[in-house]
C-alpha cells in the first residue's frame, strides 16, 4: 500500500510538472500570437497605405500625362501660329498683320520709324570743316 501511495505522490507530482510545463508552453505561446497579430495588423496597415499611394501615385501620371498631351497641341497650335506670323512678316503683308495685331504693328512701325529718323539727322547734320 505504501508503495501505491507513493507511486501515485510520483505520479501526481509528475502531473503537476507537466501541468506547470503545459501552463507556462500555453503562456508563452499566447504571448507569442498576440505580438504576430500585433505585427500582422501593422503590416497590413502599412499594405493599405501603399496601395493607397500607388493608386494615387497613377492616378496624378494619368493626369500629368493627359496635360502633357494638352500642352503639346497646344505648342504645336502657337507654332503654327507663329510660322504663319513670321511669313506674314516676310511677305510684308502689313495690312493682313495690322488686322491681326494692330497694336504691335504700331510698335514696330514707331520703333522703325524712330530709328530711320535718326539716321537721317545723322546723314544730314552739318560737320565742322577741318
Amino acid at each position: 500500500m505504501m508503495m501505491k501511495l507513493k507511486l501515485l505522490g510520483y505520479v501526481g507530482v509528475g502531473v503537476l510538472v507537466l501541468l506547470g510545463i503545459f501552463y507556462l508552453y500555453f503562456k508563452y505561446s499566447q504571448s507569442q500570437i498576440a505580438a504576430l497579430t500585433k505585427t500582422v495588423t501593422e503590416q497590413a496597415v502599412a499594405i493599405k497605405g501603399f496601395e493607397d499611394t500607388m493608386k494615387a501615385l497613377k492616378e496624378d501620371a494619368d493626369r500629368i500625362a493627359l496635360d502633357q498631351r494638352a500642352l503639346g497641341e497646344k505648342v504645336a497650335e502657337i507654332r503654327t501660329e507663329t510660322e504663319r506670323q513670321k511669313a506674314l512678316l516676310r511677305t510684308r503683308q502689313i495690312r493682313n498683320l495690322g488686322a491681326l495685331r494692330p497694336t504691335e504693328l504700331e510698335a514696330a512701325i514707331n520703333a522703325e520709324s524712330e530709328a530711320l529718323m535718326k539716321k537721317l539727322e545723322e546723314m544730314t547734320r552739318v560737320r565742322p570743316a577741318q
